[in-house]
C-alpha cells in the first residue's frame, strides 16, 4: 500500500476526528454535572489523592492566568488530544501498511472509539496512551542511554499520579523496553527496568492506603466549587470500589463485550498470530 497516499489521507481522519472530539468537548464543558469534567476537578487542595496531579496543574494554572476552571480544563483537553492524535500519526506514517494493517486503525474501537463513545472522551486514560507513546519514541533511537530510562521512569510515575489504572498497563510499556534490548535480559537491563517501576508502585502505595476524609474532600470541593461525581469517590476504600463494580457484573454484559472485542479487535489479532 502508497504510504504517502494513506499519510495524506490517514492525516485527513485525524484532522476531522480533532474538529468532532473539539466540538463534543466544548458540549461537556457546558454540562454541569458531566463525569468527566468532575474527574479534571480532583486536586491536592484537601491533601495527597489519586487522580490529583492533573487537576492540581489545572486549578494552579486557572489561578495563575485568571481563567476559570471549566475554560482552562476545555484547553487542556483539547490540547491532550491534539498531541494524542499528533503522536499517532508520527508513529504510524513510517510503517509499512497492509489491508489488515489498515483495517486496524481504522477499528472503531481504535482511534475513533471516544468520539463514537462521546461518555468516554477526555477521561484520564488518555494520558496512558499519550505516555506509551512517548516512551515508544523515546526508545525508537539507535542508542540506549540511561537518561532514556529516567524519562521512562518519570513518564511512568506522573501517569500513576494522574491515572492510577495505569498499573494494569504497566506489562506494555516494560514490553516495549524488552522489545529494545532483544530479549536479553542481563544483569544491567534487569537493575534498570527495576529502578524504572520502584517509583511507580511506592506511588500506587501512598494512592491505595493514603485517602481523603471527609472533611479533606470537602475542602477540596470548596476549592472549586463544585463537588459531584468522581469527586465524591476519593474518601471510598479500594474494596468498596471493586464491590461497586462486582455488584453491577451481568454474564449478559461481558459475553457482549467479548463479542465487540473480538470484532474490533479482529484484524489485530490475526496480525498478532502472523
Amino acid at each position: 500500500m502508497n504510504n504517502i497516499k494513506f499519510n495524506q489521507w490517514f492525516k485527513v481522519y485525524l484532522i476531522v476526528l480533532y474538529l468532532f472530539a473539539s466540538f463534543f468537548l466544548y458540549q461537556k464543558y457546558n454540562n454541569p454535572v458531566e463525569w468527566t469534567i468532575s474527574e479534571w476537578l480532583i486536586n491536592y487542595q484537601g491533601g495527597f489523592t489519586r487522580r490529583g496531579f492533573i487537576g492540581e496543574i489545572v486549578f494552579q494554572f486557572s489561578e495563575i492566568f485568571s481563567t476559570t476552571l471549566r475554560e482552562t480544563i476545555l484547553i487542556f483537553q483539547m490540547t491532550s488530544y491534539l498531541v494524542y492524535f499528533t503522536l499517532i500519526f508520527k508513529f504510524l506514517k513510517n510503517i509499512n501498511k497492509n489491508l489488515l494493517l489498515v483495517f486496524a486503525i481504522y477499528s472503531p474501537l481504535f482511534i475513533l472509539y471516544p468520539i463514537a463513545e462521546v461518555e468516554v472522551l477526555a477521561r484520564k486514560e488518555i494520558f496512558v496512551f499519550i505516555s506509551f507513546l512517548l516512551v515508544a519514541n523515546i526508545f525508537e533511537q539507535s542508542k540506549i542511554e540511561n537518561k532514556h530510562f529516567f524519562y521512562f521512569a518519570l513518564i511512568l510515575s506522573v501517569i500513576t499520579l494522574i491515572w492510577e489504572g495505569v498499573i494494569f498497563y504497566l506489562s506494555f510499556f516494560i514490553m516495549l523496553l524488552i522489545i529494545k534490548n532483544r530479549f536479553i535480559f542481563n544483569k544491567s537491563f534487569l537493575i534498570k527496568l527495576i529502578l524504572c517501576i520502584v517509583p511507580v508502585f511506592i506511588i500506587f502505595y501512598f494512592i491505595v492506603f493514603f485517602r481523603l476524609t471527609e472533611n479533606e474532600v470537602s475542602i477540596m470541593c470548596n476549592s472549586v466549587n463544585e463537588c459531584y461525581a468522581a469527586m465524591l469517590y476519593l474518601d471510598n476504600n479500594l474494596n468498596s470500589n471493586i464491590s461497586e463494580v462486582t455488584s453491577q457484573f451481568r454474564l449478559s454484559y461481558l459475553l457482549r463485550y467479548i463479542l465487540i472485542f473480538l470484532i474490533g479487535f479482529l484484524p489485530l489479532l490475526i496480525l498478532m498470530k502472523y
